[in-house]
């Protein structure tokens, strides 16, 4: 049987202040995409959980190729209004989700 195609995005929830990380990580999780070929995995925190003096968690985001993963993250952002301090960076299709 031929493994079915998927896409992949990594997501960094990264700021100074733990507890306002956790909370938009978690903000993030709550509001994430819904459906039979969505996956979203966390948040957890990233590998390098503290790097440079910021706390970083993260979330994944695995989806079948029929799906525009650029619009379907960029939907799931604007409905999230986080504080100042805290970034979000994405990776789509990271070489490694690590």
């Amino acid at each position: 049987m031929p493994r079915r195609r998927r896409s992949g995005a990594r997501r960094i929830v990264s700021g100074p202040d733990p507890a306002a990380v956790d909370k938009v990580a978690a903000q993030l999780a709550r509001i994430a995409p819904h459906g039979a070929d969505i996956d979203v995995l966390g948040p957890a925190p990233a590998p390098m959980a503290l790097l440079r003096g910021k706390h970083r968690r993260r979330l994944l985001v695995r989806t079948s190729r029929k799906i525009s993963l650029q619009t379907l993250l960029r939907d799931w952002l604007n409905r999230l209004g986080h504080g100042a301090g805290v970034r979000i960076a994405v990776d789509v299709d990271p070489y490694s989700f690590l």
